[in-house]
């Protein structure tokens, strides 16, 4: 619908194995479908998230969207001007 959107929202501790370990998110693809991705205009997500995204190394991967970081942390570095605490 005009002037609708969407949000794609990552749950921190829910994208991870039972014991915490995000070993199986090699990178970012991994994550979410680019064409899945060019739907949604606001990602939300935790610092523990933003944290293992940011481990892959390159550049962000998702540049178009407006990005929420969920975090107590005032001082997180952000790798992105489209990204927020």
């Amino acid at each position: 619908a005009a002037g609708s959107r969407t949000a794609l929202h990552y749950a921190d501790g829910y994208i991870a194995t039972n014991d915490g370990s995000t070993d199986f998110q090699h990178n970012s693809k991994t994550l979410i479908a680019d064409d899945f991705i060019s739907d949604i205009d606001i990602v939300i997500m935790g610092r523990k998230t933003y944290e293992t995204i940011v481990s892959f190394g390159g550049d962000w991967p998702y540049p178009k969207q407006v990005g929420f970081i969920v975090s107590s942390r005032s001082d997180l570095e952000l790798v992105h001007p489209s990204l927020s605490i």
